[in-house]
């Protein structure tokens, strides 16, 4: 069992890398599937392996590997949009943790039980976003612009796709859980 979870906690590791890829640009957060691949992860391998997951793509990432957007490197910190990404260990984590005591098994139960780790990925990442941002520009720009572009578009962009989630982890409960 333990093989087949670490050789499930690679492949999630793999698709948070392609789904880095999978973007659409907009303002100055492009829109990626990284949070939707983590909160799968977090529901199917619960909070040890899927934090493992998120921990290989981030320290591949940070180590220099491009499997970020933008390629990869310890310079990623300084990027605004970074603590989306670190956003994704404690998203990891907590959904994990929700999704084992909870044990959902109908698509409203786990898009519920997906959405603390929604929500913990866009307030860290947009409160990342606008302290970077203001210690660049060396100012604070709470600019109804930037407040769309860091937070609101992000956050009705990821409780839309929370729905195919849900569907997609009701389907793949049997295959998680095959012994």
């Amino acid at each position: 069992m333990k093989i087949r979870r670490l050789t499930l906690c690679a492949l999630f590791s793999a698709l948070l890398t392609v789904s880095a890829f999978l973007r659409i640009p907009l303002g100055v957060v492009s829109l990626t599937f990284q949070l939707q691949i983590c909160l799968l992860s977090a529901f199917l391998l619960k909070e040890k392996f899927a934090t493992l997951s998120v921990l290989l793509y981030l320290g591949a990432g940070f180590l220099g590997l491009p499997v970020f957007t933008a390629g990869g490197g310890l310079h990623y910190f300084a990027q605004p949009t970074a603590g989306y990404l670190l956003a994704l260990l404690p998203c990891a984590y907590v959904t994990g943790i929700i999704s084992r005591k909870k044990t959902p098994t109908d698509t409203k139960s786990i898009y519920l039980c997906l959405l603390p780790g929604l929500l913990l990925v866009d307030v860290i990442g947009s409160i990342y976003l606008v302290l970077v941002t203001a210690f660049l520009s060396q100012g604070f720009d709470f600019s109804p612009a930037l407040m769309i572009s860091a937070f609101l578009i992000p956050l009705a962009k990821d409780i839309l796709l929370n729905i195919p989630v849900s569907h997609l982890g009701k389907k793949l409960i049997p295959l998680a859980n095959k012994h």
